[in-house]
């Protein structure tokens, strides 16, 4: 049975590539982040109540299987709608309101600049992808059944995807410039420039596969030979040396104005203004205030959106604190906002909102182990991992296995959840990798002190004086943890170094202190420009936390790849990176080949223990009731080709409060 569902699974995956039918998009993400307070607002009447759905929580002892943990959250997912079906008429105009948290930076809106959902949220507003796209996230081939202004051929047997531009749409940038083909290829040379300071540049979405690619990076050609634009700016035809079906799902679809940014230097490219308050867009909204410094943030409608006006005038991103934030929506202070489950036991009954759930597409926050670090080798035009070799502990697995088993992570998905989570029990997600996690297999899941006691032990390392651990030369160690101040966190450290502590292992904060998220993010992305001072391949950092929201790709290359600044843990394992390698070769069209591939990295990842997997839950959002055609079903918020945004609209020109 299990093998049949792999390859129902696979089938209908070919299928939705050569098919041509619905309507969906690549960021699908609700843009919700913790927070704002917006002032001034008035308490209009407030519709009849519906009930709030009350979810029957279960919290088992511990997580004893995948198949349990998965069964428990699909049957609390289907407690909650996913579509906020508000009664109403759509007014014209007005303010959406939405929150960021106090502690967010945001400032960059180039698509393929940003490195974290909020950033890249806001870019894909100004920018949204060209082209039609699966509910399940590959790319929709074909010229029928979608509205998008962009098309595409696959052709296995020549290796080239060629992108057609729908004859009769037209569209301008915000400053009158008509977008073309040219703004699409201008993307593919920006990423792959030899000064490109992001993270794109790889495999996971096929720019280092691309004919010619390699040679511009490094600086022995000015053009790339596998990009051929018609003379109309109509056509691109792109040549690949491989030709994996990850190409379906991460192929690029955000162009980048050419005119707007191509006479910038590219180790300037990052700081400009034209890529932060000045960046142009051709989506349903466009910058209007950007003050990082507050953080406020405003997009006024675009009045020349190719799809019409939007409904609203503007979206509004204000602060305010995690703390308040479900208070905030139940005040009508905000329209939308992602809601934070520890918030349940005294928000549930909020009744001037519709809470929206589904299982989430992010897993985390992981617990990285630093392994090695990223770096930059400019002759071969890419990045790849040196292991750290300081014999610290940490480089043990057997140690890391043992950490797994020692943090309580059902005791955090209780206490910080309200039993809305459960361990992952693997690095799949059941967002995008259902058909490769093990029903039968806890994996770390279990909270056992005694098994990791043992591990320890019968690997040698013995106890010092102090009730720690000494290293296997009959040292003291500690560990040291990078990690961010809030309220949560400082809770989440207590308990992890508690855990720690009863197994024998000195656990502390890196430097004696809290991290500033953005020095640990830039600390770790220590690669070609972005901090090119930083070694960190022996320091003294063992351990970060870290998450992420996982894409449509099942391909784990651009999370766990040696050449991917998204590997946090900068790990580098000979089969974990032969899988990887496989999974991105031809040979992965055959779904067996493809299958087996996926089980082979899932094995090696639990045999090496690069990262402590964290957990899988049902994720909520709130929306005001006066909000309408909003939804966060995986490609729901799509009308054809965009971000849904020009339909979304309220009913009343002010929120509604709880009553």
């Amino acid at each position: 049975m299990k093998e049949a569902k792999r390859k129902l699974w696979w089938v209908a995956a070919i299928i939705m590539l050569v098919a041509v039918f619905g309507f969906t998009a690549c960021d699908t993400t609700p843009d919700t982040p913790d927070a704002p307070a917006v002032d001034g607002t008035t308490t209009p009447p407030t519709p009849t109540p519906e009930p709030t759905p009350t979810p029957e929580v279960v919290l088992p002892p511990e997580v004893t299987d995948a198949g349990t943990a998965l069964d428990e959250l699909f049957a609390l997912q289907a407690q909650f709608p996913r579509i906020a079906d508000h009664p109403g008429t759509p007014i014209q105009g007005g303010d959406f309101h939405m929150s960021i948290g106090i502690d967010s930076v945001f400032g960059l809106f180039n698509t393929h600049l940003t490195t974290d959902t909020l950033q890249g949220g806001f870019a894909t507003r100004l920018t949204p992808t060209l082209l039609p796209w699966w509910d399940s996230g590959g790319v929709k081939l074909g010229p029928d059944g979608h509205v998008a202004p962009v098309w595409v051929e696959a052709s296995i047997e020549n290796r080239t995807l060629t992108y057609h531009w729908v004859p009769g749409v037209q569209i301008f940038w915000q400053d009158g410039v008509e977008l073309t083909l040219n703004d699409l290829k201008f993307a593919y040379e920006f990423i792959s420039h030899p000064y490109y300071t992001g993270v794109r540049w790889g495999a996971s979405n096929g720019t280092i596969f691309v004919v010619g690619a390699q040679d511009f990076k490094e600086g022995n050609v000015d053009y790339i030979s596998g990009l051929q634009l018609s003379e109309d700016e109509r056509t691109l035809v792109v040549h690949f040396e491989e030709f994996s079906p990850s190409l379906m799902f991460g192929l690029l679809s955000h162009p980048l104005p050419r005119h707007h940014l191509a006479h910038i230097p590219m180790t300037e490219q990052e700081a400009h203004p034209n890529n932060r308050e000045n960046m142009i867009g051709f989506g349903p909204f466009i910058l209007d205030i950007v003050d990082p410094s507050a953080p406020i943030l405003v997009m006024a409608a675009n009045e020349n959106y190719w799809r019409g006006r939007p409904y609203l005038d503007r979206l509004v991103w204000s602060p305010v604190d995690g703390e308040f934030g479900a208070q905030a929506m139940r005040d009508g202070h905000f329209d939308l906002m992602g809601f934070r489950l520890s918030d349940w036991p005294f928000h549930y009954d909020t009744n001037n909102v519709s809470f929206l759930g589904q299982i989430g597409n992010g897993q985390g926050p992981l617990l990285h182990f630093v392994l090695g670090e990223m770096v930059w080798d400019p002759d071969a035009g890419r990045n790849y991992i040196v292991a750290r070799d300081d014999e610290h502990p940490i480089t043990d697995p057997v140690v890391r296995r043992a950490i797994g088993y020692a943090v309580d992570r059902l005791a955090i998905d209780v206490n910080f959840n309200q039993g809305f989570g459960r361990p992952a029990t693997s690095i799949f997600s059941p967002f995008n990798g259902m058909p490769w996690i093990d029903p039968h297999d806890p994996g770390l899941s279990i909270f056992d002190l005694d098994k990791a006691n043992q591990l320890l032990d019968e690997a040698g390392y013995v106890m010092g004086p102090d009730g720690f651990r000494l290293d296997l030369n009959g040292n003291p160690f500690q560990i040291n943890f990078g990690l961010w101040h809030n309220a949560n966190n400082e809770i989440i450290f207590a308990m992890h170094q508690q855990n720690l502590a009863d197994i024998g292992l000195n656990f502390q904060l890196w430097n004696d202190s809290w991290t500033d998220w953005n020095v640990l993010s830039d600390y770790i992305q220590s690669v070609h420009g972005i901090n090119p001072n930083a070694q960190y391949r022996n320091t003294d950092l063992h351990m970060l936390q870290m998450s992420w929201s996982h894409g449509a790709n099942p391909n784990p290359n651009w999370l766990w790849g040696n050449d991917e600044a998204f590997n946090f843990s900068r790990w580098n394992y000979g089969p974990a990176q032969n899988a990887l390698d496989r999974l991105n070769s031809e040979q992965a069209w055959d779904p067996d080949f493809f299958d087996q591939a996926m089980f082979d990295f899932g094995r090696a990842f639990m045999e090496d223990i690069p990262a402590i997997t964290a957990s899988w839950s049902v994720g909520l959002t709130q929306v005001n009731r006066r909000v309408l055609n909003y939804n966060i079903m995986r490609g729901g918020n799509i009308e054809g080709e965009t971000l849904f945004w020009h339909l979304v609209a309220v009913s009343s020109p002010t929120a509604y409060v709880h009553q």
